[in-house]
C-alpha cells in the first residue's frame, strides 16, 4: 500500500503506527511519502516504488517469472 501523507500526519504518528500494524498483519506492506515530496520529487518517488515492487516480486516467485 502506498500512502501520501499531508502535514496532519506529523501529529498522528501513533495512529499511523497502529494502522500500519493492522495492514501489515493482513500481508500488505505500507510505504509512506510526504505529499509535498511526492509532488516535488515525483521521479524519485516513482523510482523507489518501482524498485520496491521489483525486489518484492523477485522474492515471491523464487526465481520464476512474475505474472504480467
Amino acid at each position: 500500500m502506498i500512502e501520501l501523507d499531508g502535514s496532519q500526519h506529523a501529529d498522528a504518528q501513533g495512529y499511523d503506527a497502529r494502522r500500519t500494524k493492522i495492514i501489515e498483519a493482513s500481508g500488505y506492506r505500507v510505504i509512506r511519502f510526504w505529499s509535498s515530496d511526492a509532488l516535488r520529487y515525483t521521479d524519485d518517488v516513482l523510482r523507489f516504488i518501482a524498485d520496491e515492487l521489483a525486489s518484492s516480486n523477485a522474492s515471491r516467485f523464487d526465481g520464476g517469472e512474475p505474472c504480467q
